[in-house]
């Protein structure tokens, strides 16, 4: 088999191990990607975590470093992850959130010694601006809710008629290169009341986008050269304005999201991972498409537990040029991220509301009913949770010493994770406000 044109120069495809550096925070994708090369002799190393977290507690883990904070000193930053590809011979860099996909491709000019698991340029560019992403897929002919880039609070009086009913007033790109701390999507019932409460922080230009009804669904996949080779269907049943969702579960592949995602790939000449979002409407019959995640997303354990191991796909695919991949996963698995979906089922339950969004923890509707039936499959232990796996008990049993002086009723600077208040100070100020 000859290796794919996107596989690290030099790379024996014979090879039975790699060596792989994940760079991130976030247990959800860190946690899975590591399980996954891990089980299967890959040897893993973890960067931009804590020495304590759960992360660091994963038997697949084999080393941590404390590399420098990627926002504080880029060129520090860029000399620390080359130095350690170099010296210790990794053969794959993989970034498994926003921030550090953001970092390594706003700096792969310095990295381009390292083999880095990134879309190509082009996609990296229009996925990374919701705007450009808006405007290809109104090329492309898939609908998307009705937008506009606003620079200033004095352009919505202008804007009230245009967009009648609820609002969304969006970041451009979801991670930053300034350090200006985590901009929240908010959310408004109206125009008029976006400019009541325009928010202090707000870094311009943004994207004003009207609020679509329906839910929430994912379109998972890897891609090489715009082709899809594997996709996944999810939907959320907890979501968050500005923290993901905390509750999911795997469905049947629809065709037309499928088709949409496929023009996506195609027009990109996509090779990577990565999850189209959309939202339908179903007693309507709209679905219209939010944003593309260029790189791995929150929901990554559920499509593992489902059968769909996109991290070892992926892997092989830019190590061993391998394609042939035909999963058969289960539709009906649910997946929660313990703490997160905690805390959403007590804001819910108490009607703790965060009325715009302001800390990213306005939350989806749930009926009474399914609320009750969420609460007995999580009682009954009917679902699976994101950081639990019987062969590596470490990163639960640290989830849960996290949850033992946890108040939900505190949702200060208690709501921030180890890891997001050891990599941005700012990060904590905003959700912490």
């Amino acid at each position: 088999m000859n290796d794919h044109p996107d596989a690290p120069e030099g790379f024996n495809s014979s090879r039975r191990a790699a060596r792989v550096l994940v760079l991130g925070h976030d247990p959800r994708m860190v946690l899975a990607i590591a399980r996954s090369l891990g089980r299967r002799g890959d040897d893993v190393w973890a960067g931009w975590t804590r020495s304590h977290s759960g992360i660091a507690r994963c038997r697949y883990v084999n080393r941590v470093f404390d590399l420098p904070y990627l926002l504080s000193d880029p060129d520090a930053t860029c000399r620390a992850v080359t130095e350690v590809a170099k010296t210790d011979e990794i053969d794959l860099v993989l970034p498994a959130t926003d921030e550090s996909a953001y970092f390594l491709h706003r700096h792969r000019d310095r990295c381009s010694d390292l083999s880095l698991g990134l879309v190509n340029d082009v996609a990296a560019r229009c996925l990374f601006d919701k705007e450009a992403t808006t405007s290809l897929a109104k090329q492309l002919g898939i609908p998307v809710p009705d937008s506009t880039v606003i620079t200033s609070r004095d352009e919505l009086a202008s804007l009230r008629t245009r967009f009648a009913a609820g609002v969304a007033l969006k970041p451009l790109a979801s991670a930053s290169s300034s350090e200006t701390g985590k901009q929240f999507v908010r959310l408004f019932d109206s125009v008029t009341e976006c400019e009541a409460h325009w928010p202090d922080n707000a870094v311009c230009p943004r994207q004003l986008q009207e609020v679509v009804p329906g839910e929430a669904r994912g379109i998972e996949f890897l891609a090489s050269s715009g082709r899809l080779l594997v996709t996944m269907q999810h939907r959320r049943l907890h979501e968050t304005s500005g923290h993901g969702s905390t509750y999911r579960e795997s469905m049947p592949i629809s065709k037309t999201l499928l088709n949409a995602t496929a023009d996506l790939v195609a027009a990109l000449e996509y090779t990577g991972v990565g999850m189209c979002e959309y939202r339908v409407d179903e007693p309507s019959g709209r679905w219209v498409l939010l944003e593309v995640n260029g790189r791995f997303w929150g929901s990554l354990p559920l499509a593992v537990r489902a059968g769909v191991d996109f991290p070892w796909y992926y892997r092989e695919l830019l190590l061993s040029g391998r394609e042939d991949f035909q999963p058969n996963y289960r539709t009906g698995i649910r997946c929660r991220s313990l703490r997160a979906d905690l805390r959403w089922l007590w804001r819910r339950l108490r009607s703790v509301t965060d009325p715009h969004g302001e800390t990213g923890w306005k939350l989806n509707d749930r009926s009474g009913s399914q609320l009750a039936r969420d609460l007995v499959r999580l009682v009954c232990c009917r679902d699976s949770i994101d950081s639990l796996a019987f062969d590596d008990l470490a990163p639960f049993r640290e989830e849960l010493r996290g949850l033992s002086p946890f108040r939900f009723g505190q949702h200060r600077s208690s709501t921030v994770s180890a890891e997001a208040r050891h990599l941005n100070p700012h990060l904590v100020k905003a959700i912490s406000r």
